[in-house]
C-alpha cells in the first residue's frame, strides 16, 4: 500500500562488471557457508516473489566475471530434491556473450560509454534468462 509498484510487478537486480566470483569464490562455488535448506529457501523465495537476478557483462571486460554457471529450475529441484512453484517467474541468469564496442583495455567502462547497447544486453539477458531457467523455447 505504501509502494508505487503495482502487484505482480517485475522486480530484480542487474549486476554488471562484477569481480564477485573472483574475490568471493565460496559464495558462488560449492563451498558455501549456507546450509542446503537456506540455499533452497533463497531460490524458492526469489522465484515465488518474481525477482530476477541478472549478471550482465561484456565478454571482453577484464574485470567482469560470471557469477557461477547458469542453472534451470529443474537443476535446482534435482539438486535439492524439492519442488519449486511452477507458476512463479523469478530466476537467476548470467549473460556475457556480447563483445564490448570499446577496446579490451576500456571494455570495463563500456557500460557507461554505450548505454543503448548495455540496455539491449539487459533486455536480452532478461528474455534469455527467463526462457533458460524455465525451459521455455
Amino acid at each position: 500500500q505504501k509502494s508505487c509498484m503495482p502487484d505482480n510487478s517485475v522486480i530484480g537486480i542487474i549486476n554488471f562488471g562484477s569481480p564477485l566470483s573472483l574475490f568471493y569464490p565460496d559464495v558462488v562455488g560449492g563451498d558455501s557457508l549456507m546450509s542446503q535448506d537456506q540455499i533452497f529457501a533463497f531460490f524458492k523465495r526469489m522465484q515465488e516473489d518474481n525477482i530476477f537476478l541478472l549478471t550482465v557483462n561484456f565478454a571482453d571486460d577484464p574485470v567482469g566475471f560470471p557469477v557461477g554457471k547458469n542453472i534451470t529450475a529443474q537443476d535446482i529441484e534435482m539438486a535439492f530434491a524439492k519442488v519449486l512453484n511452477k507458476n512463479a517467474r523469478g530466476f537467476i541468469y548470467n549473460y556475457s556473450s556480447v563483445k564490448s564496442p570499446s577496446t579490451f583495455i576500456s571494455a570495463h567502462s563500456s557500460y557507461w560509454k554505450h548505454p543503448k547497447k548495455f540496455a539491449k544486453m539487459c533486455s536480452e539477458a532478461y528474455k534469455k534468462g527467463l526462457q533458460y531457467f524455465y525451459g521455455i523455447l
